[in-house]
């Protein structure tokens, strides 16, 4: 272990000698000092604190209470997503209006044009 201590630290073209970290800095933090920190970590851990006032007994009100936040918070998700659905179909019924309104142009432009042709060929069949 002595033979580790006398070798010299490696320095790179960035780090001065000030800046560099000796081999025994590498080494593990002493014992006292692992422990002072576990029973650190143990008294943090130990506390727990509620936000809650009381734990008591709840009484029909507080029950109460609960049920209408909790129903109001599930009703108004069913609103939110009625209005989401709506605005959808919304959306689908005025694309499905303009591909009717095209597929009109271009069949009325197709029996305009099979009218002139039969108008056409019944000319040159009477004659």
């Amino acid at each position: 272990m002595d033979e580790n201590k006398n070798i010299p630290p490696k320095h790179s073209a960035e780090n001065t000698p000030e800046e560099t970290i000796s081999f025994e800095e590498n080494i593990l933090p002493e014992p006292e000092l692992i422990e002072t920190t576990n029973t650190e970590k143990e008294n943090d851990m130990e506390v727990h604190n509620h936000t809650h006032a009381s734990h008591g007994k709840k009484n029909w009100k507080s029950y109460f209470w609960e049920f209408l936040m909790l129903f109001l918070a599930v009703f108004c998700g069913f609103l939110a997503e009625y209005q989401l659905e709506h605005k959808i179909e919304r959306d689908r019924e005025k694309k499905f209006i303009q591909t009717f309104i095209e597929d009109l142009k271009t069949d009325t432009a197709a029996i305009r044009q099979n009218i002139i042709f039969r108008k056409n060929k019944m000319k040159a069949m009477d004659s």
